[in-house]
């Protein structure tokens, strides 16, 4: 599970400064495009890395 968490913490980073938001504080009354970017960035490529290093990260391990 440290390795499924590890590339969602990378992936989340690396999409932070791709988008150029890393600066940026995200207001939760609305959205902006960079930020739905960076979001969706993260989200694909966490679960993408995840499935291709067999690797389990907490919101998509099997139930016990």
């Amino acid at each position: 599970m440290l390795v499924g968490h590890g590339v969602a913490v990378l992936c989340g980073a690396a999409a932070v400064h791709l988008f150029g938001v890393a600066d940026v504080p995200a207001v939760l009354t609305r959205i902006d495009l960079a930020h739905l970017g960076a979001v969706t960035f993260a989200l694909a490529a966490t679960g993408g890395l995840t499935v291709l290093l067999d690797a389990e990260h907490a919101p998509r391990a099997p139930p016990p």
